[in-house]
């Protein structure tokens, strides 16, 4: 079941240290030229298109809420909803140094005209459990496509160098702002080395002011994020492990780790949910 070609993609992931800049350490924001290909980012773009629903945040107590604070459509992609999106959730946990489990799915927003997050700390004290991976460690934002005017990620405690022209919004000149570059990640910490909240990671997703935003948010904890319950999990043939081993659930998780619609051959052995 396992081809060559399938092998080279799964296994031969590197990450290049040339491509990486150090864009500030107070916050701790790095950032990774071209880590995801136009044809990547088209495919994220793709399977977001049908799924897109209005944003919301999470507010006091964990409530999830529609607010104008975040102007923008979202749509969730599963860990393991296809070989590209395995992929760059593997790219990711290299990149970060994480397991991929550690990770909520992959977010994919789409800004209009007019679309921003205002300024906020993705860490919540008190709202991420311990039952749902601890408290948010990184962020990584991959942007998926270019913006003609505005939509930059500011951090308003942080410092620039970059030269700015009438491309750039008010709010990205503020502090560190980063443009939107097709295929260009963003890493910062949400945390500091001592594990308490860094005051210094506030940031905002400045208004779009012309051309519309695509990006990609994958928010990583510090603990497994929803640990499954594999004793509830069952596996349908005796030769799943030998195929979960092999990378399988990777590349069929329709057959081995199922959907909405069937059930999966080998749930137990692909550990559902750590890749969904």
């Amino acid at each position: 079941m396992r081809s060559k070609q399938n092998v080279g993609f799964q296994d031969k992931i590197t990450i290049y240290s040339s491509k990486i800049r150090i864009l500030s350490w107070k916050p701790r924001v790095f950032l990774y030229k071209q880590f995801l290909t136009s044809e990547e980012c088209n495919h994220l773009i793709d399977l977001a298109k049908d799924r897109l629903e209005e944003s919301r945040v999470i507010i006091s107590e964990g409530k999830i809420v529609k607010n104008n604070f975040r102007t923008s459509s979202q749509a969730w992609i599963p860990r393991n909803h296809d070989i590209i999106v395995s992929g760059i959730e593997r790219k990711i946990s290299k990149w970060s140094m994480l397991p991929p489990d550690h990770g909520e799915q992959l977010q994919v927003l789409k800004y209009e005209v007019g679309g921003q997050f205002k300024p906020h700390y993705d860490h919540i004290p008190n709202v991420q459990s311990d039952q749902r991976g601890g408290p948010r460690v990184a962020t990584i934002i991959i942007f998926l496509s270019n913006v003609t005017k505005g939509g930059e990620t500011a951090f308003p405690y942080g410092k620039s160098s970059a030269k700015f022209d009438d491309s750039w919004s008010e709010c990205g000149k503020s502090g560190l702002g980063i443009k939107p570059r097709r295929g260009d990640a963003l890493l910062f910490y949400t945390l500091d080395p001592a594990g308490r909240q860094d005051t210094f990671s506030l940031h905002a997703g400045c208004p779009v002011l012309e051309g519309t935003k695509w990006s990609a948010t994958k928010w990583l904890h510090m603990h497994p994020f929803d640990v499954p319950n594999l004793d509830i999990l069952e596996d349908f043939d005796p030769d799943c492990a030998i195929w979960a081993k092999s990378g399988e659930c990777e590349r069929n998780p329709e057959v081995m780790v199922g959907n909405a619609k069937n059930i999966g051959l080998c749930q137990k052995s692909c550990k559902l949910l750590k890749y969904i």
